[in-house]
């Protein structure tokens, strides 16, 4: 059996792996918000270039799609900090892993850059 060049043993790389886990939940919660989000200015795009006027039934569907997406956010926000705290944790106890410190880096760099795209 080959062995890795990792001074870790698997077994001890949890921190690593779990941070890895909930950035990628993280990621997903604010694809799915801005899926959300998304839905609501096709529609309000659709009624002005189909001249509809918005009907309070219009301005109740935007709300709940909004309301949706809010709570994909808090869910994407409570994902990131135990993420960030299994990440510390691992640092300290020094776990290694060859591709755990790029891809947490990459899933918090991609998380923030959703966080900051307009729909």
């Amino acid at each position: 059996m080959a062995r890795s060049n990792d001074a870790t043993p698997p077994a001890k790389r949890v921190f690593h792996a779990t941070a890895i886990a909930l950035l990628l939940g993280a990621v997903a919660t604010a694809f799915i918000q801005k899926q959300y989000e998304g839905a609501v200015a096709v529609a309000a795009a659709r009624r002005v270039a189909l001249g509809i006027r918005t009907t309070d039934e219009h301005q109740d569907e935007a709300r709940r799609l909004i309301r949706v997406a809010q709570v994909w956010e808090i869910v994407g926000f409570a994902l990131v900090a135990p993420a960030l705290l299994s990440w510390g944790i691992a640092i300290r106890r020094r776990e290694k892993h060859r591709w755990a410190w790029p891809g947490v880096v990459v899933l918090l760099f991609l998380y923030v850059w959703l966080k900051l795209l307009m729909v």
